[in-house]
């Protein structure tokens, strides 16, 4: 059975009522907290407290009274490995996170699964769309997987085989941005564990 121990994982959570009405029918509307908690039970009933931050709130696209929190945790199994890296976009709009995790065996390396999320730092930009795409390639064999997220994310590979020497071992991910119909543009972090080879895509 897997460990929990720091990935990247989102969570919608929906605030639920309707807003608090003060004397004489104003309606106040709350700001959402900046932090969450959740709580997450393994099959042997072990419960782990985590806590999100907010990364996304009504701002961001969703729906009113919808905030979106990134956890961090870790999907790790025996003798895997795993790596974050950062990235700002090219406007300064947003912080993206990929994280990788992994097994290694001296020179090679088997991607187990891709996780991340965004942060927007600009409230007049929003993301539209996001393509993800991960692959884990050597010279006789390749596996490549592409997903669609829409927020935060996290995904096993299901790939079998590792790569070692000549080969790709990675994940790219874009992001799409939209300030106003002149200020529109694309955006792409990749994050390498083995890169011998192009890209399989």
């Amino acid at each position: 059975m897997r460990k929990l121990t720091a990935i990247l994982l989102g969570a919608a959570i929906l605030f639920t009522g309707a807003a608090p009405v003060r004397a004489g029918g104003t309606a106040v509307h709350r700001t959402p907290p900046a932090a969450a908690t959740a709580y997450l039970t393994d099959r042997d009933g072990n419960t782990q407290r985590i806590a999100g931050q907010l990364v996304e709130g009504p701002t961001g696209g969703g729906q009113a009274g919808e905030q979106t929190y990134a956890f961090l945790l870790e999907l790790r199994g025996p003798g895997e490995a795993s790596s974050t890296q950062s990235f700002e976009d090219d406007y300064g709009a947003s912080r993206v996170y990929l994280h990788l995790t992994y097994k290694n065996t001296g020179s090679s390396y088997l991607l187990t699964s891709v996780s991340g999320y965004y942060e927007l730092q600009d409230s007049g930009v929003e993301v539209t769309s996001t393509a993800l795409r991960y692959a884990c390639a050597g010279t006789d064999t390749v596996q490549t997987g592409a997903q669609r997220p829409r927020g935060a994310f996290c995904y096993a590979t299901a790939f079998t085989e590792a790569a070692a020497d000549q080969g790709y071992v990675g994940a790219a991910w874009t992001l799409n941005y939209y300030k106003d119909p002149e200020h529109h543009w694309s955006y792409t972090c990749e994050m390498r564990l083995l890169d011998t080879m192009s890209p399989p895509w």
